[in-house]
């Protein structure tokens, strides 16, 4: 969640706006950018009052009394406001999203007024209107191919060393594709740059599987954040294997209500997504919009958002809710861009003005505002996580506003929050409680490629190991030691990423305890032909795996211990690695 000094002085807003390109006027009422839907009412019941005779289809609830209000607001449907449901059911009871629904009326209707009379209703906790927005760019002629964002030398004029430092951070890590990114947004279209990252996404805007962008928008924030690199063609992203979802919860005009952003989060929450980009502003904010903020959240998604455009001292939403960081939007100089929104909910900030990216038609073009600076930040988190796998979405983002050079007044100031992101500095920190094995030693099995280096990132690069040998009947074991560095810590985590050849194998691990030195089990799982992921977490007496005189650590896996008869099968490991954390 977003630091105390941010959350504190969070303000509750009832002012509507949403997306603001330079140059789009924004209003507050119905059926303008930056105000709400007057074709559908946001209705919660109360627990235990969902209908449960409702025909939805035909707008009736089953309930006399809401059906009477039903028809005097000329209802049509009642819809759930995630069509999909939830994978996680019971988080979404939790926070009341299965209790909330969309009471669907012809455009035009007095939603301020409708949403009196149900909220009288004895039946629902509350009603609200949906706002509508959207996109927050400002467009600009190309006229650069340089991304000063990733690596500024002056060469649009600004001030040198004005950017992320990407290139510094990239000597160290480049970005691996075991993190999925969901860019909710116009939808992201093919693009050389992108070839071989996409997973499936979806479209809320009109319920299909078509996420192909019409705008450009989001296809410019994709490219930004995970663009191939070392490709020999065009530029790169912050992250350069990072996989892309596209979410499309726009219309072809770059507008949406908060519903169809919120369903677009919970959808990519259910199918896979690590990080939610969300180049876009509202600013509403409706309950039922924050609640599915907070489905995400709490499925272990970290939400990324802009804080908005020409709003002065405002914070657009997702950005200004608690679950959810908001990025805003520094010039090549360095300095605050005059259109990017501040205020308590504005975390980092990063390079938004005169941004070079990919584009619609395998192009490329500059587009500037808070959707730019944010594809920035979240691309860092896709090279941050897949850097160390292990972490939790807030300790990723925690690593982004550690880390960043200070702007402005000294500490976290509303006009750049916690600084300007430095990625340099946000690897070299997430580089600092991993213990790197430096010794692989067989017990048992055959090492037929790879060494213990590559066993450190999460990077296709594996150790080939085979059941032969003559102790082929114990399985394949492994025993991995390196030394951890000097840090507090009160939890011991061991992170494996391991397959095999053929069903039905078991793994064990074990962390050699220095006190009682003996192993110690601390994980037991069954193991595919795809990769398993397996993170462990001690917290019992975790020091006793450390050892007081060197700091070694020692970890052992085994495959297909405790079978007997088997042999002619493989394994791989593409990660084993061990690190201190301090909770």
């Amino acid at each position: 969640m977003r630091k105390v000094v941010c959350a504190a002085a969070l303000a509750v807003a009832f002012c509507v706006v949403a997306v603001a390109d330079v140059g789009r006027q924004i209003g507050s009422g119905p059926d303008v950018f930056g105000g709400y839907t007057s074709e559908h009412v946001l209705v919660r019941f109360e627990s235990g009052r969902v209908p449960r005779s409702m025909v939805g289809s035909l707008g009736i609830t089953g309930v006399r009394s809401l059906d009477r209000l039903g028809a005097k607001w000329r209802v049509t449907a009642v819809e759930p406001v995630s069509p999909d449901g939830y994978a996680d059911v019971q988080l979404a009871e939790s926070l009341g999203l299965t209790r909330t629904y969309k009471f669907i009326v012809p455009r035009g209707t007095d939603v301020q007024r409708m949403i009196g009379d149900y909220t009288a209703n004895s039946n629902v906790d509350f009603a609200e209107v949906d706002g509508i927005g959207g996109t927050a760019f400002v467009p600009n002629d190309p006229n650069i191919s340089l991304c000063y964002g990733l690596n500024n030398t002056g060469q649009t004029g600004g001030t040198p060393d004005a950017d992320i430092d990407a290139f510094e951070a990239w000597d160290t890590w480049t970005g691996g594709d075991n993190i999925t990114l969901a860019v909710v947004d116009s939808g992201v279209s093919a693009h050389p740059e992108l070839n071989g990252k996409f997973v499936p996404g979806w479209n809320t805007n009109n319920n299909t599987s078509n996420t192909v962008d019409g705008l450009g928008h989001g296809t410019h924030v994709a490219g930004t954040a995970g663009a191939l690199g070392n490709n020999n063609i065009g530029l790169a992203g912050v992250s350069f294997g990072v996989k892309i979802m596209p979410m499309r919860v726009l219309s072809s005009g770059g507008s949406g209500t908060e519903t169809m952003c919120g369903a677009g989060i919970v959808w990519a929450a259910d199918n896979g997504a690590d990080i939610c980009t969300m180049s876009l502003q509202f600013y509403t904010g409706s309950q039922t919009f924050r609640d599915m903020v907070d489905y995400a959240y709490g499925q272990g998604v970290l939400l990324i958002a802009a804080t908005g455009n020409n709003r002065g001292n405002l914070v657009a939403f997702p950005a200004r809710f608690d679950n959810c960081y908001g990025v805003g939007a520094t010039t090549h100089n360095d300095v605050r861009a005059s259109f990017s929104n501040y205020g308590p909910q504005n975390d980092v900030v990063a390079p938004g003005q005169d941004v070079y990216s990919i584009y619609l038609g395998n192009g490329y073009t500059e587009l500037s505002g808070t959707s730019m600076a944010t594809p920035h930040i979240s691309g860092l988190a896709s090279l941050l996580w897949s850097y160390d796998p292990g972490l939790t979405n807030d300790e990723v983002f925690d690593l982004i506003t550690s880390t960043a050079e200070d702007k402005g007044t000294v500490g976290f100031d509303q006009q750049y929050g916690w600084g300007r992101a430095n990625a340099q500095f946000a690897v070299q920190k997430a580089a600092e409680p991993l213990v790197r094995f430096t010794n692989l030693t067989i017990n048992s099995g055959l090492l037929t490629s790879g060494t213990v280096d590559d066993l450190f990132d999460s990077d296709n690069v594996r150790i080939q190991l085979e059941n032969n040998g003559s102790r082929a009947d114990e399985g394949i074991i492994v025993t991995a030691t390196g030394t951890a560095p000097l840090l507090s810590f009160n939890r011991l985590q061991i992170l494996v990423e391991s397959a095999v050849s053929r069903g039905g194998v078991l793994q064990r691990v074990y962390a050699f305890d220095f006190v009682a030195q003996d192993w110690v089990e601390v994980d037991v799982r069954s193991i595919t032909t795809t990769d398993t992921y397996s993170k462990i977490d001690i917290t019992s007496n975790p020091a006793r795996f450390v050892s007081p005189a060197t700091n070694t650590v020692s970890v052992r896996l085994a495959l297909n211990q405790g079978f007997t008869g088997s042999r002619g099968w493989s394994g791989n490991v593409d990660q084993l690695r061990a690190a201190l954390r301090n909770d």
